[in-house]
């Protein structure tokens, strides 16, 4: 069954580009750094997509994520 939620984690950064689990949390962090977030605010799918030049739904579809 598909999820709903709408916080992306480094496991599933981790799935999309193929890389280890350091390099799938320097780019969450990159995109928190670059979106003006602190590092203990969650960053949403939608603006690591934005940040990451990827449309939401392509990376919904991927890890199985049903919208809302």
């Amino acid at each position: 069954m598909a999820e709903t939620r709408i916080i992306i984690k480094a496991k599933d950064v981790q799935t999309l580009y193929g890389c280890s689990e350091k390099t799938a949390r320097n780019k969450i962090n990159d995109a928190k750094e670059d979106l003006h977030k602190k590092p203990e605010q969650p960053l949403t799918i939608k603006e690591f997509a934005k940040h990451q030049g990827i449309p939401e739904k392509d990376i919904k579809d991927h890890l199985h994520i049903k919208e809302r």
